[in-house]
């Protein structure tokens, strides 16, 4: 498939979003997503197989993208949980910590011992008091960031005034 053919998908992705039409806008950002040329994520197909050998062998399976889309608006995750559609945010990170950690604590459970005595609340106050993220480690992503997403896959032509910005 041609990348034009691959933008012409992700477009009508936008157009069926105003239209308020999320499922199928959802379906076809996950199909452009497969037709890429730029194969940095996993096609669907692997989930599906995923899926299929949890029930199989009869393991637990997280299902993670679904927890994340229900928290995204329309039902998409981007710039609220990854930094680049691909890679986790910090809110992101953290999100996916307490989907695991949920998990966790009923498999703890079942197992009858004895589960923490805090609340998410608590939980997340911990994390995110303890959490060894500085403020320089902020500025350094964030610089990291505005580099990457300034050029190709995400842009044409490289914008270069955020230099001066910098400085």
């Amino acid at each position: 498939m041609e990348v034009r053919e691959c933008r012409f998908i992700y477009l009508e992705r936008h157009i069926s979003l105003n239209w308020g039409k999320c499922t199928r806008q959802d379906s076809l950002f996950r199909f452009a997503k497969d037709l890429d040329a730029l194969r940095f994520r996993a096609p669907e197909k692997i989930n599906e197989i995923i899926k299929r050998l949890a029930e199989k062998l009869i393991v637990g399976l997280i299902n993670v993208d679904s927890i994340l889309m229900q928290t995204s608006p329309d039902g998409i995750v981007g710039n609220n949980l990854t930094v680049d559609h691909l890679h986790p945010s910090l809110s992101g990170y953290l999100l996916m910590g307490k989907i695991y950690l949920k998990q966790l604590k009923e498999m703890v459970s079942c197992l009858l011992i004895k589960r923490l005595q805090i609340t998410d609340n608590q939980q997340d106050s911990i994390v995110t008091h303890n959490f060894a993220f500085s403020r320089l480690d902020t500025v350094i992503s964030n610089i990291r960031l505005i580099g990457l997403l300034n050029d190709w896959p995400f842009v044409d032509k490289p914008d270069l005034s955020f230099i001066k910005k910098l400085s």
